[in-house]
């Protein structure tokens, strides 16, 4: 018997899943009325598939009952091994008996809330829709069925029939038709974008509102994801309206995600309009660090956040964090600005109480600071009375070991710096082990340093401090000399 028969059961699992043809879109590239922008053509799609989705023979009912049982053991967990292998062994058991599987899930744990959509993706790949929306019509309702039929859409996804999943859409209850043609349009937009325009360009007129936005919303988000800037230029190019604002909102958040740096540079530069103003009410505070002057005067005057305080206080937070986490070296107006904001909100009864930043993000700031700028980062250290002496001492040791690695000779300057004032006999006793090949001597007035620690030394115990200058190597004789002669006692 093997030693891990549940690793080897996993194994077998997996190879028999590997075998499954997955049918995705063949097209992409162009866009949706942008022939400025215009990108490379690109062959029409393909008529879309009308058969069944190719896969390898069918496993019998109880391999797949028996595979899930060796794996399928209490709760299982998303994030564990066994989670990774049951889920498309669910979607492959969908398409080849769903009933079964559906049964099989009854008795498991969590089983329908679990693993069930995963086998409705397989029951829309295998083709047979209806009994796939008679399933969720008997045993989910209507208030609940808009994850399980977002799973039947991500099916006719998976088996290239988008125009199928968005009369999907169309066909189901009100609340579900938003999110399902987006969903619909999404999944074939990052397919073929070209295709995806062209229905775009025939059925939009036909649509209701909440459709044309989620459609269009759909599109440039899957758009943004590939090229965001074009996709946030075209949907601002988009006659102003609720449209606009859900398409343009999508490409910018995708933008954010992937480049929120580059996304915060270009909306920081448009003109203002009601469609840019919603964007940035929802994601200011994610591009604080671009523009922290604008973002937080933004932040401060948004109606949204003026008739809400415990919005204004959360937006303020967040944007504050991200100027701590990504622009350390601005980050100190704002801190105090964003306190005193809170606090007279909490003395003025609009919120239970002000914001101080903790310890923790003002430590997790200077570290991120001496990265980029050690010498600045110690120097707010001597007067961040907010960081007590443990966590100061831990951020310059860690910004010490970090330079040990990449400029060690710059890190045994601020060593010795750091012993200037708190261990004298330390700091000399370091320098004598030096030597001109061990440490570079152009380093920002190190001999300086030494001399003065040196002599500082001397007023107390000379005798050491020259017994120590006298051995160390980096100082000239000349310069040796001059210490030693500082150290000689004066006589009255």
């Amino acid at each position: 018997m093997p030693k891990h028969p549940l690793l080897v059961l996993s194994l077998a699992v997996s190879c028999s899943l590997a075998t499954y043809t997955h049918f995705a879109g063949n097209g992409t590239a162009d866009s949706y009325r942008i022939e400025a922008i215009g990108e490379a053509e690109t062959p029409l799609p393909s008529p879309l598939s009308e058969k069944s989705a190719e896969r390898s023979p069918d496993l019998e009912a109880n391999d797949f009952a028996n595979l899930a049982d060796t794996l399928y053991i209490g709760t299982v967990k998303k994030s564990s091994p066994a989670y990774s292998v049951l889920q498309p062994l669910f979607v492959e058991w969908g398409a080849s008996d769903p009933h079964a599987a559906m049964a099989y899930l009854q008795n498991a744990p969590q089983g329908i809330q679990r693993f069930s959509k995963d086998v409705l993706r397989g029951w829309a790949q295998s083709g047979d829709l209806a009994g796939a929306r008679a399933w969720i019509d008997t045993h989910i309702g209507a208030t609940l069925s808009t994850p399980f039929y977002l799973a039947l859409v991500d099916g006719l996804n998976d088996v290239d029939r988008p125009e199928q999943a968005l009369e999907l859409a169309q066909s189901t209850i009100p609340k579900n038709q938003p999110p399902l043609a987006k969903q619909a349009m999404q999944g074939w937009a990052s397919q073929d974008l070209q295709a995806a325009s062209r229905w775009i360009e025939e059925h939009e007129a036909d649509l209701p509102q909440a459709l044309q936005e989620s459609v269009l919303s759909g599109y440039a988000r899957a758009w943004a994801k590939k090229a965001p800037q074009a996709a946030a230029t075209w949907a601002k190019s988009l006659p102003q309206g609720s449209v606009r604002e859900e398409a343009l909102y999508a490409a910018f958040d995708q933008w954010i995600q992937k480049d929120a740096t580059a996304a915060g540079y270009w909306i920081f530069s448009q003109k203002k309009d009601p469609a840019i103003e919603q964007v940035l009410s929802e994601t200011v505070p994610q591009i604080a660090h671009v523009d922290p002057e604008a973002a937080f005067e933004f932040i401060e005057n948004d109606e949204a956040n003026q008739e809400d305080p415990y919005r204004l206080r959360g937006h303020l937070i967040m944007a504050l964090d991200n100027v701590m986490r990504k622009t350390p070296a601005e980050a100190t107006p704002w801190i105090k600005r964003v306190e005193a904001q809170t606090l007279a909100a909490a003395n003025d009864g609009l919120t239970d109480v002000g914001y101080e930043v903790p310890q923790t993000a003002y430590v997790e700031m200077v570290n991120r600071w001496a990265a980029e700028d050690e010498a600045a980062a110690f120097a707010y250290l001597d007067n961040a009375p907010q960081i007590d002496e443990a966590a100061r001492d831990a951020i310059e040791r860690s910004a010490l070991d970090r330079l040990q690695t990449d400029d060690p000779e710059k890190a045994a300057y601020y060593l010795f710096k750091r012993w200037q004032d708190s261990d004298q006999a330390s700091a000399v006793a370091f320098a004598g082990t030096l030597s001109p090949q061990h440490l570079d001597t152009s380093v920002s007035n190190f001999k300086e340093h030494y001399q003065s620690i040196a002599e500082a030394w001397g007023e107390t115990e000379p005798e050491k401090a020259g017994f120590y200058v006298e051995r160390q190597e980096f100082l000239t004789p000349e310069e040796t000399a001059e210490v030693l002669v500082s150290l000689q006692p004066v006589e009255s």
